[in-house]
């Protein structure tokens, strides 16, 4: 079976490890436009267009990036386990301002892999 490898918007090559693809995966998804391609318009997930379709509604962005990052991770490492979580909270509910909590967990032959982040939205 062919390994999947994960590209990296630097010069230093392909993130081939699975705590580097897992690291870069989750970058090239906050900064990816969802139209920055000719060949795969309409095809790439990322975190400013989950933004743009949740409409400054915070359950709908947390099952948006849930669902985008489930796929993106599974389609990454389909000879594993993987487990996604997405869970957020009000930084200044005034100003529509929130905080996403992202868990990822991948098992691969037996081993576990961690990753965590958090997102800032911002309202419009």
């Amino acid at each position: 079976m062919t390994e999947i490898v994960v590209g990296r918007l630097s010069t230093k090559g392909w993130a081939k490890t699975v705590p580097d693809k897992m690291r870069q995966a989750l970058q090239n998804y906050e900064s990816s436009a969802y139209s920055q391609s000719t060949v795969f318009a309409g095809k790439i997930v990322s975190w400013p267009y989950a933004q743009q379709r949740a409409n400054d509604d915070p359950e709908v962005l947390v099952s948006l990036v849930q669902r985008d990052l489930d796929n993106l991770y599974r389609s990454i490492f389909s000879n594993g386990e993987v487990n996604v979580s997405v869970g957020w909270e009000w930084e200044d509910e005034k100003e529509v301002i929130f905080l996403l909590t992202i868990e990822i967990e991948v098992r691969v032959d037996g081993q576990s892999f961690d990753l965590n982040d958090v997102l800032r939205s911002e309202g419009a």
